[in-house]
């Protein structure tokens, strides 16, 4: 439905930002949030489909995943910089979704370049034509890397793969109220942040925005706030502003905390899940964080011209 414009110079309306946590929901749990909170359902991202789902879920960082060498490996090669790391390798451009599960082991103080840095490719990743996941681990690895490291590999990949089946998209949520508010002519204030003004006539009431509220605290425990922002009301401004400053500030201290809470994790492979996790989350908030600074840093400015500006006029009277 279209809204009615603005009156001209009519400055009424809402500020409205929010807040969601980095967590994977099922697809059913967001169509459900949206039916509970009407919070409309044509703002929901479609759900992944199973070669979407396979792409994100059979891939690994840039950097790879490392994997503990074997005894038999430490004794040929004492070297402490020792790395074995697992990357996930397309096969070919014609054949996406076909990829390989390499091995590559540095060894910087290994006498020949063959054996400073070899590589092998350990299992072939497959995704069929019935959506299928098929992968099979092969080669002589055991003898390069610590137990089962590269059939546990494969298998986090392959609940990786099944758990997105039933997942929303990541950040499914967000972009739900992303779509919403920008239907309602909203206009993202891109120098202070995610905070976005909803002029008066497209949501007179605010019934909209406590639907994106409701919705957000149903599908993925996010927050989202929004003030009524009234004629000339410049100090809803500075209020939202504080409160996004704040909210920053509880959550840089969250992810300093939990770092330190990290370190005491003792298995390895949950370490690595909650350590990406969490570089993650910091991220987000860094480059909110960022562009925050960037609308402090405005404001300092603006005031810096002004009181050149009087003091030029005041040394010409």
């Amino acid at each position: 439905m279209t809204q009615p414009p603005a009156v001209p110079g009519d400055q009424r309306g809402w500020l409205a930002w929010y807040a969601v946590p980095e967590t994977s929901i099922p697809y059913d749990r967001l169509v459900r949030a949206a039916q509970e909170s009407s919070f409309p359902k044509e703002c929901l991202p479609r759900p992944l489909d199973r070669k979407a789902a396979w792409e994100q879920a059979f891939s690994l960082p840039e950097a790879g995943r490392e994997v503990r060498p074997s005894d038999a490996l430490r004794q040929r090669c004492p070297d402490p910089a020792l790395t074995c790391r697992l990357h996930v390798r397309p096969v070919r451009r014609r054949m996406p979704l076909i990829r390989h599960l390499e091995l590559e082991v540095v060894c910087p103080g290994a006498v020949t370049p063959g054996e400073q840095r070899r590589t092998a490719v350990v299992a072939v990743l497959r995704l069929d034509d019935k959506g299928h996941s098929c992968s099979t681990v092969i080669g002589s690895w055991m003898e390069l890397v610590d137990g089962d490291d590269v059939a546990r590999a494969v298998r986090r990949m392959e609940e990786d793969y099944r758990r997105l089946l039933d997942a929303a998209p990541p950040g499914a949520s967000r972009e739900a109220v992303r779509r919403r508010l920008k239907a309602l002519s909203a206009i993202l204030l891109r120098a202070t942040g995610a905070l976005y003004y909803i002029p008066h006539a497209a949501c007179p009431d605010g019934k909209e925005l406590m639907a994106c509220r409701d919705f957000l605290s149903r599908s993925s425990g996010g927050q989202f706030t929004f003030v009524r922002l009234l004629a000339g009301d410049a100090q809803a401004v500075a209020d939202v502003r504080a409160a996004v400053v704040e909210t920053l500030r509880r959550q840089l201290a969250a992810i300093h905390d939990e770092a330190g809470r990290l370190k005491e994790v003792a298995d390895p492979d949950k370490r690595e899940r909650l350590a990406a996790r969490l570089l993650t989350t910091f991220q987000e908030v860094a480059e909110t964080t960022r562009r925050v600074q960037a609308s402090l840093q405005d404001t300092l400015q603006e005031l810096e011209d002004l009181l050149l500006l009087a003091k030029r006029s005041v040394a010409g009277v």
